[in-house]
């Protein structure tokens, strides 16, 4: 609705046009300008075909490459496919889709349903104010567990140094009273103060380890809480790729659900696919528009 002829208004052409400086107060800098104008060219295109999917048909299939069929475990790839107008995304098992349906029977998926279970289990798992809670409760404990370790560690490395400066004191009043030789006095001593270094470089390190700031991680743990719902709420595809380039090490994927495994936990997380046949779940990739995030 932008174009001038709507309202009958003709526009001169842009070698007529006239600038006119400093006409009232900006509201950007030309640097920010320049900022925003460097980006635009980044943004992805939406289709706006009529009768089409509103999915960005050149937003990324951001599980690729950490994805797998669970029925015969081959990898699982992203393709679209439609006729005229409308166009369908998802995701399909790569041996259905090389050697034919009777090779595996997962079929092909919805792009929005399989993403849509990923949005679903990163916010139960992470935006949740109560799983942050429980994190917190399990990281104090295994921290007093570390600190107690790190503590009792400390505490016989201080023993064994002054074992050895004990050690190279003998040494030095057994050279003196000639009750060794000069040679086996300084062989005697390379050691020691070789292994008295050890010790000591040891110590300092552990020292130097930060006790657990339950104030300070609990901090950290909401921050990073907020900054996934941000991401979840923001709804762009770039930063979603990002975020599953972190937190994901692998899904895999069945006929209704998918097994989740998060980067710092070995333990598969299930989720159920959501229901529907229209395309108006939310997917990683939908970027605004009806049924995004």
């Amino acid at each position: 609705m932008s174009c001038p002829h709507y309202l009958g208004m003709k526009e001169k052409p842009e070698s007529e046009w006239t600038v006119n400086p400093n006409a009232w107060e900006p509201i950007l800098t030309p640097e920010e300008v320049e900022v925003v104008n460097s980006k635009k060219g980044n943004l992805p295109k939406r289709n706006y075909k009529r009768g089409g999917s509103t999915n960005n048909s050149a937003a990324p299939f951001v599980l690729t490459g950490k994805i797998t069929c669970g029925v015969c475990g081959a990898a699982v790839t992203g393709s679209t496919g439609g006729r005229k107008a409308q166009t369908w995304r998802y995701y399909r098992c790569c041996r259905s889709k090389n050697a034919g349906p009777s090779a595996c029977g997962l079929g092909t998926i919805a792009q929005w349903k399989v993403e849509g279970a990923v949005i679903q289990a990163i916010k139960e798992y992470f935006v949740n104010p109560d799983f942050i809670a429980d994190v917190m409760k399990d990281f104090k404990e295994q921290a007093m567990i570390d600190n107690s370790e790190r503590d009792a560690r400390l505490n016989n490395l201080t023993k064994a140094i002054k074992r050895k400066e004990n050690e190279r004191e003998k040494i030095i009043t057994m050279a003196i009273k000639s009750l060794i030789t000069d040679e086996e006095s300084s062989l005697f001593m390379a050691k020691t103060n070789e292994e008295l270094s050890a010790l000591r470089r040891e110590a300092a390190s552990l020292e130097m380890t930060k006790t657990f700031d339950y104030d300070e991680h609990a901090a950290n743990a909401e921050t990073f809480r907020k900054d996934i719902a941000g991401i979840l709420e923001l709804g762009n595809a770039e930063a979603f790729a990002g975020m599953i380039g972190v937190m994901i090490a692998k899904v895999v994927l069945f006929s209704d659900h998918v097994h989740i495994e998060f980067e710092w936990d070995p333990s598969l997380v299930n989720q159920a696919l959501p229901v529907g046949e229209t395309g108006k779940g939310k997917s990683l990739s939908r970027i605004g528009g009806e049924g995004g995030i």
